[in-house]
């Protein structure tokens, strides 16, 4: 079902305090077609006329923290065709299952019309574009959110815009895949080829994390029209051994490829030996065709990578590792199973971001989350959960300031790496 809604204002059975504030969302929000049935009310409200309800109270108990506002958001959802006490539920998922359920359980026992919505009269689901999609998206195992990514987007518009078009059979699509790769191949190195100015290449190698498949990416990097610009040229696999002799054979290969050795300024990776070696063969390489790259002199250690290891390094500290551990320990906790995250999520709101080594920011990340939330999770602390955490809220709010000098947010700098 649809986690849009419609919203519109109604009595409650619960009165809220003079003071709290109700608003109604956008008619263009709505898809669900469950709102024909339900009115949605959003109040806003402060910690302390939360706390004027009753614990039974519908509202006290559907209360979220709303960042946004410092206080407490209620979304509930009111059944428009119940007499007398009229049956109330939580949106704050969004979902709208349990509409569904009540409406088709209580006022349409035979499903008739929940049934008339995907079904014809032969008893056939009906052809439109929307069960059709749902239909692909289950069948084939699809992300719900990949209906709201751009390509797909382009794909629908240009088949609507183009209905004699016909769906390319899986050799044809690979075909074409294939072709459209080699041309925009040939018209990134034709460009390339024109370039009168100094390149530079950054390579490394990534392993994926669940095939642990490993793959060489080089990227060139140049100025062109007073502008800085960035390509990938080859991201493919790399089963060999991860040596420095190979890794350079790999990336010569890409820059012959392309024509660009012969415009090799300077090298950038992190400050992995084999990649100091890759480097000093890459010096031999350029020397034996008269290209003036100078080895260490040309290598430029990636100041992102030197900053993520200084930063580990401060985190390891005992005091700050002590802070950092209790928090870590929380985090693990909450995403330990289903029904922990339930219940975190029911408190707090949302679950705490995973920490990853290799990602830059993860720590810096999981930690600043603690801190947006901190009123959310004692709360928790305090009601919902009796093992124990070395929580020192004091210290994270010490430590954090030097953390947040290295951070970089994504609507300010570009990122070093």
């Amino acid at each position: 079902m649809s986690s849009d809604s419609e919203s519109s204002t109604s009595s409650s059975s619960s009165t809220p305090p003079s003071s709290a504030s109700t608003l109604v969302a956008s008619r263009r929000s709505n898809h669900s077609e469950v709102w024909e049935f339900f009115e949605r009310e959003i109040t806003y409200y402060t910690k302390a006329q939360i706390e004027s309800f009753g614990p039974k109270s519908k509202i006290r108990k559907s209360a979220r923290p709303d960042e946004e506002s410092g206080g407490y958001k209620v979304d509930l959802a009111w059944c428009k065709r119940c007499t007398g006490k009229k049956a109330c539920y939580n949106m704050a998922s969004g979902s709208t299952t349990n509409l569904w359920t009540h409406y088709t359980d209580k006022h349409a026992p035979n499903l008739s019309i929940a049934m008339d919505k995907y079904l014809d009269n032969s008893g056939n689901l009906r052809d439109t574009p929307r069960i059709t999609m749902v239909k692909w998206l289950v069948m084939n195992h699809q992300p719900n959110l990949i209906v709201e990514q751009k390509f797909f987007k382009e794909m629908i518009d240009s088949f609507r815009k183009q209905p004699e078009a016909i769906v390319p059979g899986a050799d044809t699509i690979a075909r074409e895949i294939i072709s459209f790769h080699r041309t925009l191949q040939e018209a990134i190195s034709a460009h390339l080829s024109k370039l009168t100015c100094k390149v530079s290449v950054t390579f490394d190698i990534y392993q994926a994390r669940y095939t642990l498949a490993s793959y060489l990416g080089v990227a060139v990097h140049f100025i062109e029209n007073d502008r800085l610009q960035h390509l990938l040229l080859s991201f493919e696999p790399f089963p060999e051994q991860h040596t420095g002799i190979i890794m350079c054979d790999k990336v010569v290969e890409v820059l012959d490829q392309f024509k660009l050795l012969p415009k090799l300024l300077a090298s950038c990776t992190d400050n992995a030996t084999n990649n100091d070696t890759a480097v000093s063969n890459l010096e031999v390489v350029c020397a034996t065709r008269s290209v003036p790259y100078h080895g260490v002199e040309s290598h430029v250690r990636c100041i992102a990578h030197i900053i993520n290891l200084v930063i580990r390094s401060f985190l390891q500290e005992d005091q700050v590792h002590e802070v950092v551990k209790g928090f870590k320990e929380l985090s693990n906790h909450v995403r330990e199973t289903h029904k922990s995250k339930e219940a975190y999520r029911l408190i707090v709101g949302s679950i705490p971001p995973e920490d990853v080594e290799t990602r830059w920011d993860s720590r810096y990340r999981l930690l600043q989350y603690f801190l947006d939330h901190k009123d959310a999770v004692i709360t928790y602390l305090e009601e919902s959960t009796d093992k124990t955490f070395q929580i020192n809220w004091e210290k994270l709010e010490a430590i954090q300031p030097t953390l947040d000098m290295f951070h970089y947010d994504s609507e300010g700098p570009p990122r070093l790496s």
